[in-house]
């Protein structure tokens, strides 16, 4: 079996709007987290195929990376624009629609994700095993957590996907998004960690899980080939997505009370608001999506249940409210910030969500169908 082990890692030039886009892009003349993720993969033995897919793809992160990626004795690739290039090239030839083309880029988690798939697809890997750079696997047994279940049976249908969860530097199994504020109508941290106790409290280890943690997910080409990540419209929370849109095509993905890595993100000072809205565009297109599969929120459990109702506006609005109260003497910037949240959530585009769903449901559609075709084609040219 062929292993890839894709990781996701920001940068930013500083004038390419990434700090609206990812949670804490690293500056391009700094080094990041990077360094340390490579030497916990020397540490732990790694001898799988590694990418490094930035976001964005530029040819000066592209350098960089592959600068510090040279000092590391292990088979390291760094996703670069040229991939991308054959990547599309070889879809057109498929007879992908051309008409995707501009979503064809990695200006979300989503689209960052798929791109890391289409990488392995196109290169023939079995498995990709999903990870972030601000993290370190710590138990030697990782690997054979995150793929030894892969093919058996769950509840009478084979696991081809399943998430671990992350331990902080504290040791606790649960998220901190280091928010400053004490949001009332918008308890989403609490509410994705009332989430993920629930999956620790069912008969394990191997249980049903409606969220995920994308830097800790193990995929199957089985599952790869024909579920993709939304490219479509979704600004973050594409790993919980996937999960619903795997059960939606009919595949187990499973929750692993066993497999875990530790999660070292730097701290965050600034931008806060820049989270909330993306989450509140994610809320908003989710509620359309899930409407179109038939799905009803509270199907999905304690945190989607709550966020995708029909007063999630209201709940946006009290929410960045408050904040913005809170921030207006420290810190204006972030206060305009929350301020400008606001109109986000008040804006009336249904419609256009829903329009965006379709797409993506069509796009789903078409990955299941062109993907088994380009499956190897660039490993068979020697691009591997």
């Amino acid at each position: 079996m062929r292993n890839c082990i894709a990781v996701y890692t920001c940068w930013t030039t500083g004038k390419d709007g990434a700090w609206e886009l990812y949670d804490h892009p690293t500056p391009v003349s700094q080094e990041g987290e990077v360094p340390r993720m490579l030497a916990n993969f020397v540490k732990r033995g790694i001898k799988d195929h590694v990418l490094l897919f930035p976001g964005p793809t530029n040819p000066v992160i592209e350098k960089h990376l592959q600068k510090i990626a040279k000092r590391f004795p292990l088979d390291v690739h760094v996703l670069t624009g040229e991939d991308i290039k054959g990547i599309w090239k070889a879809l057109m030839k498929a007879g992908f629609p051309s008409s995707y083309e501009d979503v064809f880029n990695m200006n979300m988690y989503g689209r960052l994700r798929n791109m890391s798939l289409m990488y392995a697809i196109t290169r023939g890997f079995d498995n990709v095993i999903q990870v972030d750079d601000d993290e370190i696997i710590d138990d030697p047994s990782y690997m054979k957590k995150a793929l030894g279940d892969m093919g058996k049976k769950f509840k009478g249908k084979t696991i081809y996907g399943k998430s671990g969860y992350y331990i902080d530097a504290k040791g606790s199994k649960f998220y901190d998004g280091q928010v400053k504020v004490p949001f009332e109508t918008w308890p989403k941290d609490d509410l994705f960690n009332a989430a993920v106790k629930q999956a620790f409290q069912r008969k394990g280890p191997i249980t049903d899980c409606h969220v995920a943690f994308g830097g800790n997910m193990a995929i199957n080409s089985k599952l790869f080939l024909h579920v993709p990540y939304d490219q479509i419209a979704l600004p973050r929370g594409e790993d919980d997505d996937y999960v619903i849109q795997a059960h939606y095509k009919g595949f187990a993905y499973v929750f692993d009370q066993n497999m875990w890595v530790t999660h070292l993100p730097p701290k965050r000072g600034k931008r806060f608001w820049a989270r909330m809205r993306s989450d509140v565009r994610r809320f908003k297109y989710l509620r359309e999506k899930m409407k179109l599969l038939g799905v009803q929120g509270k199907d999905l459990g304690v945190f989607f249940g709550y966020f995708l109702q029909d007063d999630l506006e209201q709940k946006a609005v009290t929410a960045f409210t408050q904040a913005a109260q809170l921030y207006i003497d420290s810190d204006p910037e972030e206060a305009k910030g929350f301020l400008g949240n606001i109109h986000v959530a008040l804006e009336s585009n249904r419609e256009e969500m829903r329009k965006k769903a379709e797409r993506q449901l069509r796009f789903m559609d078409h990955w299941s169908k062109y993907m088994p075709k380009v499956e190897g084609v660039l490993a068979r040219k020697g691009r591997a």
